[in-house]
């Protein structure tokens, strides 16, 4: 499973309790290269389970990384926290 760096943060207010993200919606991440070469991609990720402010998904197969070396692939679990969150949809 990949998991963000625990430094890495997008400066948005993590989801309050009366705007919790859910199980079965879908959050946008930034995911950076571990090559370090090629730029970091905006992803989907369906939420498979929520716990308070960490959760665990799946890249969506709409989610198709360019040549960035190192990114994740369609299918691949990923653990993430609210603070890595760009946006949310249900």
């Amino acid at each position: 499973m990949r998991e963000l760096p625990t430094n890495y943060t997008l400066g948005i207010p993590p989801a309050s309790s009366s705007d919790p993200i859910r199980s079965g919606y879908r959050a946008k991440l930034m995911f950076v290269p571990l090559s370090g070469q090629g730029a970091p991609e905006e992803m989907w990720v369906r939420v498979d389970s929520a716990d308070g402010m960490t959760f665990t998904g799946t890249l969506t197969p709409d989610s198709i990384p360019g040549l960035g070396k190192g990114l994740p692939s369609a299918g691949e679990d990923v653990a993430f926290e609210a603070r890595h969150v760009f946006t949310v949809m249900e």
